[in-house]
Formats: C-alpha cells, sequence, structure tokens
C-alpha cells in the first residue's frame, strides 16, 4: 500500500522545489535589477557631481568673479521641511538668516584684530566689518544635470513610477582669486 502513494509524494515535492525555485529566482531577478539601477544611478549622480564642482572650482579661481546665475549669496539659518517629510532634500526651503547674525557669531572667535596686528595686509581681517562679508565671500556656482536616465521596468513599477529621471547637481563655492 505504501508504494502507490510514493511517487504520489515523489511528484508532490518536485512540483512544490519547482514552485520554490521560481520564487527564489523572482526574488534574485528583482535584487539583481535593483542593484544595477542603483549602480546606474549613483555612476550619474557621481558625475554630475564632479562636473558641477569642476565648474565651480573653475570660477571660484578665476581672475574675475563671476556671479551665479541664481541669486546672489543666501544665508541660510535652518531649513524647512517639505511635503516628503525629509529633512534636507530637494523639495525643502531655506530659512533665511543675514550677514549680521554671520558677524556677531563667527567672526569674533576668528579674533581677525588679533590676525591684522600679527599680518596687517591679510585680506580677512577686513571681514570683520559686516559690510565687507558680502564682498568678501563672493559665492560662485557649478551645476551640471545628467539628462533623462531610463529606469528598468521593476524600478519604474515598484518604486518611482516613470519612465525616466533626472539627476541634478548644484555647488557653490568661494570665490578665492587673489587670497594668498
Amino acid at each position: 500500500m505504501g508504494s502507490p502513494l510514493y511517487p504520489q509524494r515523489r511528484r508532490t515535492r518536485a512540483g512544490q522545489a519547482i514552485a520554490e525555485f521560481v520564487v527564489g529566482l523572482v526574488g534574485i531577478l528583482i535584487i539583481t535589477a535593483a542593484m544595477l539601477q542603483i549602480g546606474t544611478l549613483v555612476r550619474e549622480d557621481t558625475r554630475t557631481l564632479e562636473k558641477a564642482r569642476n565648474e565651480a572650482g573653475q570660477a571660484a579661481l578665476s581672475d574675475t568673479y563671476l556671479a551665479p546665475v541664481s541669486p546672489g549669496p543666501r544665508y541660510i539659518q535652518d531649513w524647512n521641511v517639505g511635503p516628503d517629510g525629509s529633512a534636507y532634500s530637494r523639495d525643502d526651503s531655506p530659512i533665511l538668516g543675514n550677514s549680521a547674525l554671520l558677524a556677531e557669531g563667527i567672526i569674533p572667535h576668528a579674533k581677525p584684530d588679533s590676525l591684522a596686528g600679527l599680518l596687517p595686509t591679510n585680506q580677512l581681517s577686513p571681514l570683520a566689518d559686516s559690510a565687507q562679508i558680502l564682498r568678501g565671500m563672493s559665492f560662485v556656482r557649478g551645476y551640471d544635470s545628467s539628462g533623462a536616465i531610463p529606469l528598468y521596468p521593476i524600478t519604474r513599477t515598484l518604486i518611482f513610477g516613470r519612465d525616466s529621471i533626472t539627476l541634478e547637481s548644484e555647488v557653490y563655492l568661494i570665490w578665492t582669486r587673489g587670497l594668498e
């Protein structure tokens, strides 16, 4: 009596093994696609950031001040979290401060008067005057955009809900030409 049931158990176990294999294979394919997509996005993000830093670096070392295309320097005191609920993300908005707070909070610790006594011709001591801060800390901007990066169908379906994504990098540096 046991032998007629044995072939049926064997077929059931074989069917179960195939089902487990398929489920495992789907999981492995999803993980592989996610890793490939993340690799593509990280590579593009690094490339755009590198180009933006290069552009800002060239502007920071240029002989003439190249004002950023965007509005001039803003003193950011803090950030308002945007609709996505994630702090320090693209949809956040800055809470602007002013240069007087910079002059009151940071400059006294640098002791520019002592520096002027040691090196009278230094270019940092005039920054003790809050009117000079804007001229002394002239920001330059570097920017790059990746263009449309196509998303894999699995990424499109499970995460983003669109066909492509564009990455942007924006870098600000202080114009340092003339500082010795």
